[in-house]
């Protein structure tokens, strides 16, 4: 009987993790011959974009974009096969990799960058833009990103703001003259990990909430805070309508929100489903017999129970607490660290377990 075995990256390095899967794969034949190891790209969160490409046998493309810090970073977006769709990196642009921990500053960053990269690869028949990877350490509430694509904001004085997120909260009133009817025409998506949604202001909200992905003090969160409550405030009261709700608003540390009240058709979705649904692929999840998952993966390891498909979980002895009814934990992840090829031969050794007494 054959038996197809999907494994999610193991390691980060990708020619380490075909290496490692390769591997795997030749130890578990040893133990039984119709066995299969397949690579599920598709789990890798941190190559969705290059999924996308591939699906739609399009290259991956970059092009240079001022960061969070107003220095030159290498964003990546790509097209589907009519290029109808453009697809965001928002990481790429404003992700915690642009700018080292130590030189963040939070009350300076802006989402300007990612403004800059629409007005360079959305094109006359562009009618989707998905924003993807959605790290952001700009705490500017994409404001940033609109005033980049010609909203201009002002101060009470009547004086125009350049925004960053130390600047949002003097907001008093702005202008849309000078945005093209292009951005208003277009559908946007949101692709986020919905466990990180919550309260834009407030003792949870996403200055404090985010005070490691944006490098703020305690002190710098809580000014962050006074600045997003009186900038959501004020702009709700511009825009006299209600807002969505909360949890919609802050992915992306808040883009959502930047969004919602300048589009006019927006939605948010979870990342992962959203790409197995785009992707059209989980109807292929039952023709897998096992998923091999690390245990960090939280998410993919909910979505996969809820399809209760059966998923064996490289772990470790602080995770057997969160074990779900679909899964076997294996204590192999610090083996994994230290040696991988004999991770892999001990994983073989473990999976034998599921052959041995059909054969004995």
């Amino acid at each position: 009987m054959r038996e197809v075995y999907s494994v999610s990256p193991l390691v980060e390095d990708q020619g380490d993790n075909n290496q490692l899967i390769e591997q795997m794969r030749l130890d578990l034949k040893a133990v039984s011959k119709d066995t299969e190891v397949l690579q599920l790209p598709e789990v890798d969160f941190e190559r969705h974009l290059q999924v996308l490409m591939d699906y739609h046998n399009q290259s991956l493309r970059s092009t240079r974009v001022e960061g969070p810090l107003k220095f030159s970073v290498d964003a990546l977006y790509g097209y589907d096969t009519d290029k109808k769709t453009v697809f965001i990196d928002v990481g790429s642009v404003l992700g915690a990799k642009t700018v080292p921990p130590l030189a963040r500053a939070p009350l300076m960053s802006t989402s300007h960058g990612l403004g800059e990269l629409l007005k360079k690869v959305v094109k006359n028949n562009t009618e989707h833009i998905v924003f993807l990877n959605v790290e952001n350490i700009a705490t500017d509430l994409g404001l940033g990103m609109l005033e980049s694509l010609g909203v201009i904001f002002y101060a009470d004085n009547g004086r125009q703001i350049n925004i960053t997120g130390g600047k949002i909260g003097q907001i008093a009133s702005f202008s849309y003259e000078k945005l093209d009817s292009k951005w208003l025409q277009c559908d946007y998506e949101i692709w986020s990990d919905t466990k990180t949604f919550g309260p834009l202001f407030g003792e949870h909200g996403l200055a404090i909430r985010n005070q490691e992905l944006t490098g703020a003090s305690f002190a710098i969160a809580k000014l962050l805070d006074k600045q997003t409550a009186s900038c959501v405030n004020e702009i709700d009261k511009l825009l006299k309508k209600v807002s969505p709700e909360p949890e919609h608003l802050s992915a992306g540390n808040g883009l959502a929100f930047a969004c919602f009240n300048f589009f006019k058709q927006v939605r948010v979705e979870d990342e992962l489903e959203a790409l197995i649904d785009y992707l059209d692929i989980s109807e292929h999840l039952g023709a897998i017999n096992y998923f091999i998952i690390l245990d960090r993966n939280t998410h993919l390891r909910q979505l996969l129970a809820t399809y209760e498909l059966p998923v064996i979980v490289i772990s470790r002895i602080s995770s057997l607490a969160d074990r779900l009814p679909n899964e076997v934990h294996l204590l192999l992840a610090d083996l994994l660290e230290e040696d991988p090829q004999l991770f892999s031969q001990q994983l073989a050794e473990n999976l034998r377990l599921l052959y041995f007494r059909e054969s004995y």
